[in-house]
């Protein structure tokens, strides 16, 4: 459950200005350091770097856009709640009067066979709204699991961009104190 809490309160807006931030600081040391133009490994490092990202902010942004789609959708939810509130009133007054209909005493029938046939379908109709839920259940079940796996896979990417990074970094200042000394 806290999973789930943990992707409702996702700052995509943060990440977006941390990747920008980072992409910042890599443009200022290539153009501060003229020693990575030298050494290619190093620049074409860089430049990997860069593209992926880069890469990471449009799918970032991405993600932010749905997220906000889907809230837009939710707060659309809030309107269809009480129309949906007023639908339910309605169905429950239509049940009822069926259930009334069905309770008027006949000729011929016992009040015993009333009560057994009021009973079978009172019975129907729960077992199909137990059907609908189960369903509605499975669909939300599925949508958190994919929900928690593209967190997961988006938590281990960036933990490889941040193990890039520093192995980059580490890189640079070897060649760096390589090349004072």
């Amino acid at each position: 459950m806290t999973e789930l809490k943990e992707l409702r309160e996702r700052k995509f807006e943060d990440s977006i200005k941390l990747y920008s931030a980072v992409l910042k600081l890599i443009e200022k040391l290539e153009s501060e350091h003229d020693g990575f133009e030298n050494v290619e490994d190093v620049q074409s490092a860089l430049s990997l770097l860069k593209k992926e990202i880069e890469g990471k902010i449009t799918e970032v942004q991405r993600l932010n856009v749905q997220r906000k789609t889907l809230n837009a959708k939710s707060s659309g939810n809030e309107n269809r709640e009480s129309q949906a509130f007023n639908g339910t009133q309605v169905f429950c007054a239509n049940i009822l009067n069926a259930v009334r209909a069905k309770t008027d005493l006949k000729p011929g029938i016992s009040l015993y066979e009333l009560e057994n046939s009021v009973s079978r379908e009172l019975s129907q109709l729960l077992q199909g709204v137990s059907l609908v839920d189960q369903q509605k259940f499975k669909e939300y079940e599925f949508k958190i699991e994919q929900l928690h796996r593209e967190n997961k896979q988006l938590t281990s990417q960036i933990n490889k961009l941040k193990e890039r990074w520093d192995s980059l970094v580490e890189s640079a200042r070897l060649k760096r104190n390589l090349q004072h000394e």
